[in-house]
């Protein structure tokens, strides 16, 4: 859809500069949730306790409909907040497998070590590609 309306676009005569411009201000608006979305999983993080867990099952999110694992803690079985790993899926969740978790029981959800890392590592690139986009921006709109 979008490359119909870009090719619409240039058919009628805008110039290929301010597509281009558009098209990369999109991106930066997806950038923006992107980041906004880890910043907001980090005080979630941030926000709850370190316990310990037994990995009971990987099984479809109730809410999202992705693969997610499900940790009991003290009784009680949370989902992660993240989809599971499925590359890695059989060595990173072995069943029974006790391991450290972060539990948030305001949103009834966990982050394993999986979670940790797209945390960190979503805030990371996600702020990058923010800055390097933001200066290509720059550079086209002053060219």
């Amino acid at each position: 859809m979008l490359i119909v309306i870009i090719v619409l676009a240039v058919m009628i005569g805008v110039e290929p500069s301010t597509v281009l411009l558009g098209v990369m201000l999109l991106m930066a608006l997806m950038l923006i949730l992107m980041t906004g979305f880890f910043i907001i999983c980090s005080l979630w993080l941030i926000g709850s306790k370190k316990c310990s867990g037994k990995l009971s099952k990987v099984d479809d999110h109730p809410r999202f409909k992705f693969p997610a694992a499900y940790y009991e803690i003290d009784g009680e079985v949370y989902p992660n907040i993240f989809p599971c790993e499925m590359i890695l899926k059989n060595w990173l969740y072995a069943p029974d497998r006790q391991c450290r978790v972060r539990l948030n029981k305001k949103k009834s959800i966990v982050f394993d070590g999986n979670a940790y890392f797209c945390v960190i590592l979503g805030i990371i690139l996600g702020a990058a590609s923010l800055v390097f986009l933001a200066a290509e921006i720059g550079y086209i709109w002053h060219f």
